[in-house]
């Protein structure tokens, strides 16, 4: 019988239900005098990521998440319960899966510790160019009808027509060099500045279609 989608896999439920308020099981034994799960006992491509806490405080069954399909989840708590510890648990088992290759989006930094088990750390960049130019004035908070916003809209237009892939060095250059008022080209300037602080345009990222 197929499995349902998403499920979570409660690993060696069938030995033991322990669903008494006493916290013992079909026979009157008690969770802590069952027998422990082992890894033999998991799924294939499962990822085991903890236990139940029983009733009695023992470690009730073992918990894991199914590898076979796409899942979605959220771990949530107050801080300090342990979610990028959850979090950082589900990564190694994933990546000790077969057939598995995770990719892992940490904007916070506090998975780096994966890279000395052997992951990979890149930090993305995207090509300006990559943006639709309509889209720059709004990305950087620019009303597009204002002098600052259409004088960015104009310039990354140009660079995208010229078929060439700009830095924001190179678009700055060209908005100094704009026909435009002085407040006008200074405002704009600011403004790509303030985009190139945010450390993820680079004009020799790869293609996003790569």
């Amino acid at each position: 019988m197929p499995r349902p989608p998403d499920r979570v896999y409660v690993l060696g439920r069938d030995k033991a239900e322990f669903d008494r308020d006493d916290g013992t099981g079909p026979t009157g034994e008690s969770r802590r005098d069952a027998e422990p799960d082992t890894d033999d006992d998991r799924p294939p491509h499962t990822a085991r990521i903890g236990s139940f806490l029983a009733r009695d405080g023992s470690a009730g069954a073992a918990v894991g998440v199914d590898l076979d399909r796409p899942h979605a989840g959220v771990v949530f708590g107050k801080r300090g319960t342990g979610k990028s510890y959850t979090l950082g648990v589900l990564a190694e088992e994933i990546a000790d899966a077969d057939g598995v290759a995770p990719v892992i989006v940490d904007p916070m930094g506090v998975f780096g510790g994966l890279e000395a088990a052997g992951g990979r750390v890149v930090d993305p960049a995207v090509r300006p160019a990559s943006i639709p130019p309509s889209t720059w004035p709004d990305l950087l908070g620019l009303d597009p009808a204002s002098g600052p916003g259409s004088l960015v809209w104009r310039v990354v237009a140009d660079a995208v027509d010229g078929g060439s892939s700009p830095s924001l060095a190179t678009l700055r250059e060209a908005v100094d060099a704009a026909d435009a008022p002085a407040e006008t080209r200074r405002a704009a300037a600011n403004h790509l500045r303030l985009a190139d602080s945010w450390g993820v345009f680079d004009g020799d990222a790869p293609p996003v279609a790569s």
